[in-house]
């Protein structure tokens, strides 16, 4: 997924949350890849409190409003990409 630079973490706020695969690879076709995704996302929300407000997954990217409790975006966010790469 690609990441953005411009999120600050500011605790409280709501963020936008964009993301894609290498050579827009359309990783979620495949609804094993899907589950994956959710299950790690779930845990994260479990382990890192945050409100996620809304998701989509489309073939080949995603999107998300989410406000981690600590404001901390671009570590959740990483911290997403992270599991769920491993796991897929």
């Amino acid at each position: 997924m690609a990441r953005k630079s411009s999120n600050l973490n500011l605790p409280g706020a709501l963020h936008y949350v964009t993301g894609n695969f290498i050579d827009r690879t359309p990783v979620f076709t495949d609804p094993e890849c899907c589950k994956i995704f959710l299950d790690e996302l779930q845990k994260l929300n479990r382990t890192w409190p945050s409100k996620l407000i809304t998701y989509v997954l489309m073939p080949d990217h995603l999107h998300l409003i989410a406000n981690p409790r600590d404001g901390r975006i671009k570590e959740f966010t990483g911290h997403l990409k992270a599991v769920s790469g491993r796991q897929s």
